[in-house]
């Protein structure tokens, strides 16, 4: 099955590492001036951290995706869609845990890269 930012097609073996590390449900709580407590619950649709990584010896990327996700990621605000395992969100790059991409050249193929991309639902 393939994976896809926006048209770019990824290696089917990159790892989306904290997929099932998201509560989908956010919780507060507030004592009332009786002495109780009260309970405030919501669904998170939003926020969800996307990290994916092309990690040594299992996938790597070419220099063409590495540039692709360099450009995509220079546009502040940009939304993409994001598919991944037939799982499918709307995402941006998460500029605000930088860096959003970071990625190493696989010796001696200086053209294939294992990396990091950090993304967020919205």
């Amino acid at each position: 099955m393939s994976n896809f930012i926006g048209a770019l097609e990824l290696p089917d073996q990159m790892i989306w590492t904290d997929r099932y590390s998201f509560s989908p449900v956010a919780g507060q709580s507030a004592r009332t001036i009786a002495g109780g407590l009260a309970l405030f619950t919501q669904s998170m649709t939003k926020g969800r951290p996307v990290t994916l990584e092309a990690r040594e010896g299992v996938a790597w990327l070419t220099q063409a995706q590495v540039e692709a996700i360099m450009i995509m990621a220079a546009q502040p605000g940009a939304t993409f869609a994001f598919i991944y395992d037939g799982e499918s969100h709307n995402v941006r790059f998460a500029h605000h845990s930088p860096p959003v991409a970071e990625f190493t050249p696989i010796w001696p193929f200086a053209d294939q890269y294992t990396g990091t991309i950090k993304l967020i639902t919205v």
